[in-house]
């Protein structure tokens, strides 16, 4: 079981939440790997300036998969609102690994 799983945060029927979570990643990487390697914008064959559309969709899937990520408790400010006892969660080698 996941750690998420433990502390009552995933259960079975959470996995479509958890999967847009993936895809939302995923489209963060990949767009996030053009704006890299590509830069920010580029230039039309007019002459001008503009932003790539990737640059848009990575600041889509940023700002949802930090929406997704407070669902699950995985944000700073979602986990201090959370009432969970992590040391009786954990098992003696999780508390030896923390």
């Amino acid at each position: 079981m996941t750690r998420l799983g433990r502390l009552g945060l995933y259960t079975e029927i959470d996995e479509p939440a958890m999967a847009l979570l993936a895809e939302e990643y995923a489209d963060l990487r990949e767009c996030l790997a053009v704006v890299q390697a590509d830069g920010r914008t580029f230039l039309t064959d007019k002459g001008y300036v503009v932003q790539r559309p990737e640059v848009a969709i990575l600041r889509k899937a940023r700002k949802d998969m930090e929406s997704l990520l407070a669902h699950f408790g995985m944000t700073p400010a979602a986990r201090s609102r959370l009432m969970v006892d992590l040391d009786e969660e954990m098992n003696d080698f999780e508390r030896l690994l923390d």
